[in-house]
Order: structure tokens, then C-alpha cells, then sequence
């Protein structure tokens, strides 16, 4: 399996596609990708006011909070639901008309993206604490492991392979026998990412 690691600081800072706020690009892929053909993209954001999410047809979306809470309305089924960083992940179609709400005392809400075509790949995604040794089956052709807090991870036992908070790992997959990852921390807040490709790209 091939093993990338992330800096903060080499996330790539672009506008929404609404151009209402803006975003971290924190994976893309293919590598260079545009928000117009993306298969699958990974980001995150700090929202300051109320306003409506981008919508972009074929995508399939989640949303997780990193600090902070936002209600997230669905404007067509008229309900609304209040995540912050304790909530499952939150699973809408990128065609969906959402408006999203700061509701946290200081206005300001972090958040953690993933988007996916439709026709090409499907996701999964969840959060996962380490506290000694987990080891992460890959189930897909891509798992993206980003740092939310806590100590360095280790990967695979490595003194070189090290991730740190605010950075992200990429595994993919380039044979059917790389099965596991073996992370190891004293206690660190992860979350997990597996992309599974339907149609392949050239």
C-alpha cells in the first residue's frame, strides 16, 4: 500500500463554490482536480454565518464538526438538526437545499468535509479514538485518516511515519493482500475516511 502524509500547511486555501466562504482543501482526487471533476474530495471549513451550502448534483456528502455547533436545515423536507463535535456523521446529496446556522457562542464552526461521485466511488465515514495500538482494516481503495486532536500517531510502528494533529494521512491500496494499518498513540482523536471505487478513473 502506498502511505502519504499531509501538512496543514500544504492544505490548499480556495473559495465555496457558492463563493460565500472559504475552504481547505485538504485531499482531492485525481490530484488537481476542479469542484467541476472531482471523484472524491476531502476538506474543511470554518463557517461564520448563516447561509446556504453549495449545491452540487452527483455528490454525495458528509458533514462532521470539529468545534463548535450548526444547525443544518433541510429546506424541501422542512427539518433541522443541531450538530456539533459529538454528533454521527451527517449524510445528505450534494443536490440538496441546506442552510446552515452557527448556533455556538462565539459564532465560529469548524467543520469536516467529504464528497463524493456518485458514479464513481462510495464513502464511508466515522470518528475513532486511539489509546495504544488499533489496527484499521482497509476496506476500500483509499482510507483517509485525519489527526482531530490528541498525541503523534504512529503508522505502522514507524519513527518516520508519524501523524500529527491537523494532519492527514492517505493509504491507498495497490494490491488485495494490504489489508491493515496499525496505528499506535497514547490517546488521539482520529477520523477515518474509506473510499471505495465504483468506476475507475483513466
Amino acid at each position: 500500500m502506498k502511505l502519504s502524509i499531509r501538512r496543514e500547511h500544504e492544505y490548499r486555501t480556495m473559495p465555496w463554490k457558492n463563493g460565500q466562504g472559504m475552504t481547505h482543501e485538504v485531499w482531492v482526487y485525481p490530484e488537481g482536480a476542479t469542484l467541476d471533476n472531482f471523484v472524491w474530495r476531502v476538506s474543511c471549513a470554518r463557517v461564520r454565518q448563516a447561509g446556504a451550502f453549495s449545491q452540487m448534483l452527483g455528490i454525495e456528502r458528509t458533514l462532521m464538526i470539529l468545534c463548535g455547533m450548526l444547525r443544518v436545515q433541510d429546506l424541501h423536507a422542512q427539518y433541522a438538526v443541531d450538530l456539533n463535535a459529538q454528533s454521527a456523521p451527517f449524510v445528505f446529496q450534494g443536490s440538496t437545499v441546506i442552510h446552515a446556522e452557527p448556533i455556538h457562542a462565539d459564532g465560529v464552526v469548524e467543520d469536516f468535509n467529504v464528497m463524493t461521485r456518485a458514479d464513481d466511488c462510495s464513502h464511508l465515514v466515522r470518528r475513532l479514538n486511539v489509546a495504544g495500538t488499533h489496527d484499521e482494516q482497509l476496506i476500500g481503495d483509499f482510507m483517509l485518516i485525519y489527526h482531530e486532536r490528541g498525541a503523534p500517531v504512529h503508522i505502522n510502528y514507524s519513527s518516520e511515519c508519524v501523524l500529527n494533529a491537523g494532519e492527514t494521512l492517505l493509504v491507498q491500496r495497490e494490491s488485495e493482500k494490504e489489508k491493515i494499518v496499525r496505528l499506535s498513540a497514547t490517546q488521539a482523536a482520529l477520523i477515518v475516511v474509506h473510499i471505495n471505487q465504483i468506476r475507475r478513473t483513466p
